[in-house]
């Protein structure tokens, strides 16, 4: 089963993506949404939230940064049970946990990551301020 698991790192989307995707026509965000296309496509997902949202189809009302050390926590505990074959991240929010995810990806030796930049909700919100943007710019390789 190892060859067909998913850890996606990833901020949370309270609307759920497909909800919003239906109604506004957009592509679905979130961990929610890439667990829905991972299950779809057979293999099974694993998460490690760096972020909670508060949004909807009109917008970005509030984000909740989930502090690093919980995120990496949160990795850790995957890695130490059943080891994914494939990183993605998701909106990360934040330099400090673009630098965190870049050691433990140093730490498991991951050699599969798919990087989806989230930067911009699909409402317009902010979701990666610019520091953050240039530490993305650095990683991987670290």
């Amino acid at each position: 089963m190892t060859d067909k698991t998913v850890l996606v790192v990833a901020g949370s989307d309270s609307s759920g993506g497909a909800m919003r995707a239906w109604i506004a026509d957009v592509v679905d965000r979130g961990l929610e949404a890439d667990q829905k296309v991972i299950a779809a496509h057979g293999c099974y997902a694993m998460t490690a939230t760096t972020a909670l949202t508060a949004q909807n189809t009109m917008g970005v009302t509030g984000i909740h940064q989930i502090p690093p050390e919980f995120t990496r926590k949160q990795i850790d505990a995957v890695f130490q049970d059943i080891p994914p074959s494939v990183v993605k991240t998701g909106m990360l929010g934040s330099a400090v946990t673009i630098e965190m995810l870049a050691q433990a990806l140093v730490d498991y030796q991951v050699e599969k990551l798919i990087l989806d930049p989230v930067m911009v909700a699909t409402t317009g919100a902010q979701l990666l301020p610019e520091n953050a943007v240039t530490e993305l710019r650095q990683t991987p390789p670290r």
